[in-house]
């Protein structure tokens, strides 16, 4: 039930991209991240864009995988799912 301000010095680096939009939310610095993670935030104000001419557009997610080699039938089910999400 208390309330403390502490003053920190330095960058924080963060590597779950969720958490990057949030700490950009609450004014902590700017965030590199997919548009769909912070396009809820973007649309309402709480974000906005920044460096948008060097941000070339991104046709998508992609998945990588070793080959068909030694692909397990999970990761293969995946595939197929995502193959025929987007046809």
């Amino acid at each position: 039930g208390v309330s403390e301000s502490i003053g920190v010095t330095g960058s924080l680096t963060l590597t779950d991209q969720p958490l990057m939009v949030d700490a950009a939310i609450d004014g902590i610095g700017i965030a590199f991240v997919p548009e769909h993670l912070a396009l809820e935030a973007l649309l309402d104000g709480r974000l906005e864009r920044a460096l948008d001419a060097w941000c070339p557009a991104y046709p998508g997610l992609c998945l990588y995988y070793s080959g068909h080699r030694h692909v397990s039938g999970a990761l293969k089910a995946l595939i197929e799912y995502l193959r025929a999400a987007q046809s």
